[in-house]
């Protein structure tokens, strides 16, 4: 019987972690995984492109994938971020406040995926037939408040 139970309670907390967003706070820090050179400038600064989020298959709704930092070492940051995309080589990482997200009218919510529980998604960007401008203005607004790493050697 207490089996049956502890299995039961697993699995409604599987369905709950699953069913329910849980948002991030203003005070947590992410960092969005830099994949292509050509969205860092120069002088090593990430470029609004960076920033731009993609369309969700399932909802059709703009998403910027992003790393939740808190409670996660640096070492582990790396390595998901070299994980993350096995098709492509990390370039940098760009870290920001949760808060200029949340300024710019966007949610934050946690997503975790396997082997990638600090994974979170940020919703609310303008729509598809809305003004794709404002969506860049957001993602200047992340640009500029994000610190860019190197990946270590």
């Amino acid at each position: 019987m207490m089996r049956f139970l502890r299995g039961l309670a697993t699995y409604f907390r599987n369905w709950a972690a699953n069913k329910v967003r849980v948002p991030l706070r203003a005070e947590e820090s992410v960092t969005r995984f830099v994949f292509r050179t050509e969205h860092l400038f120069k002088d090593g600064r990430a470029k609004p492109k960076a920033f731009m989020p993609e369309t969700h298959p399932a909802t059709g709704e703009f998403e910027l994938s992003v790393c939740r930092l808190e409670g996660c070492p640096e070492q582990r940051t790396w390595h998901v971020g070299k994980t993350c995309r096995r098709d492509v080589a990390l370039k940098a990482r760009a870290d920001f406040p949760a808060d200029v997200a949340f300024q710019n009218q966007l949610h934050g919510f946690r997503a975790p995926e396997p082997d990638y529980a600090e994974h979170a998604i940020l919703l609310g960007w303008p729509p598809a037939d809305g003004d794709k401008s404002h969506r860049m203005s957001i993602a200047q607004a992340l640009a500029d408040a994000a610190r860019v790493h190197a990946p270590p050697t």
